[in-house]
């Protein structure tokens, strides 16, 4: 499948946010990984300037989204995704939280 002139590839961040939505009771009401990174003290400028310039902030993240794709809670491989967005949040709080060490200790 193309993509549009204009359009661009959702990075980890829009991916993250939709996987949430999926692996929510209420998708409406999911949390996003803003949100989360806000709820730690980490403003949107500060999440932005990391994805832009921390490798490991990112590999991070795609390491939570490849933890939810192999989800080992599945029985067969056309199982829906058994973890949820508690499980989720958690994992991209662990990374944000591994993260903001970094920059602050």
């Amino acid at each position: 499948m193309e993509k549009e002139r204009g359009e661009e590839e959702p990075n980890i961040i829009d991916i993250l946010n939709e996987s949430m939505k999926h692996g929510s009771n209420d998708p409406e009401d999911a949390p996003t990984v803003g949100e989360i990174a806000s709820r730690m003290g980490i403003d949107m400028f500060t999440l932005a300037d990391w994805m832009q310039n921390d490798r490991q902030l990112k590999e991070g993240l795609f390491a939570v989204k490849e933890a939810l794709d192999r989800d080992p809670l599945k029985d067969t491989a056309n199982d829906k995704v058994k973890l949820d967005a508690a499980t989720l949040s958690f994992g991209i709080s662990y990374v944000l939280g591994e993260t903001k060490k970094r920059y602050t200790v």
